[in-house]
């Protein structure tokens, strides 16, 4: 229980570490731009894959809230995708390993 507890810490830790430290690099240092690019980047991305709404051009208040929500919802599925693939990465590496359990695929040696 405590290997996925830590997993779980090192999963989320890293999740939000990138695009946080991808915001201070890109901001040179303005940490007020942090959590702006945590909420936001998955909608840009998703703008540019041609996916999403146009929130560059939104006008109107409806519009903007519209493009808000799209973004809210995209954070609210895509954050605990990552952080699962990430938790579940970390405890195979440092946990399964060590418990003497053989990965999928490893090939064993005697």
């Amino acid at each position: 229980m405590r290997g996925i507890v830590i997993s779980v810490l090192v999963g989320s830790a890293i999740s939000i570490a990138f695009p946080a430290a991808a915001a201070l690099i890109l901001s040179n240092g303005n940490t007020g731009s942090i959590l702006p690019v945590l909420i936001l980047w998955p909608l840009e991305v998703t703008n540019h894959l041609g996916m999403t709404l146009n929130c560059a051009d939104a006008n109107s208040v409806h519009e903007k809230l519209t493009c808000i929500r799209t973004a809210f919802f995209i954070d609210a599925l895509l954050y605990p995708a990552i952080i699962c693939a990430f938790s579940y990465l970390v405890y195979r590496m440092c946990f399964d390993v060590a418990s003497g359990a053989p990965m999928s695929g490893a090939v064993r040696h005697e």
